[in-house]
């Protein structure tokens, strides 16, 4: 239940204070989100800098689903990495 606290806050901290959308459609940048392995524990990069650290220990999970993370999931906006993050501390 804290770990889902803990995540909703920083969504909408991040939501608010991390996000801004260029107006000019011509030079918007896509953002890059991938979900990936570094020292046993699940971190979440954006255009490759890392964001948001996880409690998630892979060594924790089901062999397949650590090897897709260890590859890197990638994910097309930050509500997809929320899904996708949420779907492993469950």
């Amino acid at each position: 239940m804290l770990k889902r606290i803990v995540l909703t806050v920083f969504i909408i901290v991040f939501a608010f204070v991390g996000c801004s959308v260029e107006k000019n459609s011509e030079n918007t940048k896509k953002d890059i989100y991938t979900i990936k392995e570094y020292n046993d524990t699940v971190i979440v990069y954006k255009n490759g800098k890392p964001i948001m650290k996880t409690d998630i220990v892979i060594s924790s999970l089901p062999r397949l689903e650590a090897l897709k993370i260890k590859k890197g999931i990638s994910a097309e906006n930050f509500k997809e990495v929320v899904s996708i993050i949420e779907m492993y501390e469950s």
